[in-house]
């Protein structure tokens, strides 16, 4: 069956020689579209495949992720380059009494005693402008309930495909 924008018939024609040539390489150059017009259709279902089931990984690598993160007995966390969280693990809630969605949009520094927020954001300043990991930092946090309690924080740089400096797992 014909596609919209496809033109299947063949012409016939009886007559001059040169008539008959132009017929017969319109002819040709009409079967030639066609087959590639099959091509495409073929090459498009390859891709329509190919973008399936690569979803398909993406979807089960994102689980294995949260599951694996969500197991963990450490709290997870990610913050932009302007040092925002972007993620929280479930685990937040066990050590500070917050909800990832409370916590997601805030600042590390938010949620500290303001001496105490102060040294961390100069260290955590320095941390981005040189772009290296940090191990083992000690940081006062106040608890939703309003008590301190003491974490140690480890983090790693995040970069795009091109290079540049996303933030800090």
């Amino acid at each position: 069956l014909a596609q919209k924008g496809e033109f299947r018939k063949i012409i016939g024609y009886e007559g001059t020689n040169e008539m008959n040539t132009v017929i017969q390489t319109f002819n040709e150059f009409q079967e030639k579209q066609l087959e590639y017009q099959e091509y495409l259709r073929n090459q498009a279902k390859i891709l329509e495949e190919q973008v399936s089931q690569r979803t398909n990984e993406l979807l089960q690598s994102k689980e294995k992720y949260k599951n694996l993160v969500e197991a963990t007995n450490d709290w997870i966390w990610e913050v932009d380059s302007s040092g925002v969280y972007t993620y929280a693990s479930p685990q937040v809630y066990d050590l500070l009494g917050y909800t990832p969605g409370e916590f997601v949009g805030r600042r590390p520094f938010d949620l500290m005693p303001q001496e105490e927020s102060r040294r961390v954001t100069d260290l955590f300043n320095s941390f981005v402008q040189e772009q290296i990991s940090f191990n083992s930092l000690e940081n006062k946090n106040i608890h939703k309930k309003g008590h301190i309690v003491i974490l140690e924080s480890n983090g790693t740089p995040v970069f795009d495909a091109k290079g540049s400096f996303q933030g800090y797992r």
